[in-house]
């Protein structure tokens, strides 16, 4: 059986973090909501991230990957390697990041399930 390759979502899959992204795309959406990020807050980063996650669908054209992670993954396809999403993002975004990019296991160990 071949080993697995797990691929970390924030800051490696993609140049940013998609808590960042979408907090921009909230604020870009609705400006006043803001305001509603301390409260949101106060009940945990999970919670917050899932209220976050909740208003601010992301679009593959948000996402800026890796340039090296198309090459990775096709070079993976032709071993036999299943891609495994590793990431502490809410479960909205870390599914559909996994059915885009076709990865192995889209139920990502994510913060807020």
């Amino acid at each position: 059986m071949k080993c697995a390759l797990y691929v970390d979502l924030d800051g490696t899959l993609i140049r940013t973090d998609l808590l960042y992204e979408s907090l921009l795309g909230l604020v870009h959406r609705n400006p006043l909501a803001i305001f509603l990020v301390p409260f949101w807050l106060r009940r945990g980063r999970a919670h917050m991230e899932r209220a976050i996650a909740e208003r601010v669908p992301i679009a593959r054209r948000q996402v800026a990957i890796q340039r090296v992670f198309p090459h990775v993954s096709q070079e993976r396809s032709g071993l036999g390697r299943r891609l495994i999403l590793a990431t502490a993002s809410d479960h909205r975004y870390a599914t559909q990041v996994a059915i885009t990019w076709e990865f192995s296991h889209p139920r990502s160990r994510a913060t807020a399930q």
